[in-house]
């Protein structure tokens, strides 16, 4: 069964978001395990976002920091 990791947050530059998951992504490539991220920005306040990521299983995740 996968595993979903929700996270909301208000952030000031949205930008700034984006590349620090660009550099995420060149330093750490793709865990094994790891299915998707998806990031969504709310309608009435652009500020605040919620990051989803989906993993194979929670052992999946948790065998990601060990990487």
């Amino acid at each position: 069964m996968s595993m979903l990791l929700q996270a909301t947050v208000t952030i000031s530059d949205f930008e700034k978001l984006r590349d620090g998951l660009k550099w995420l992504q060149s330093e750490v490539g793709h865990p094994e395990g790891f299915l998707s991220l998806r990031i969504f920005q709310a309608q009435d306040d652009p500020a605040r976002v919620t990051m989803l990521e989906e993993w194979e299983s929670p052992d999946a995740f948790q065998r990601s920091f060990e990487t």
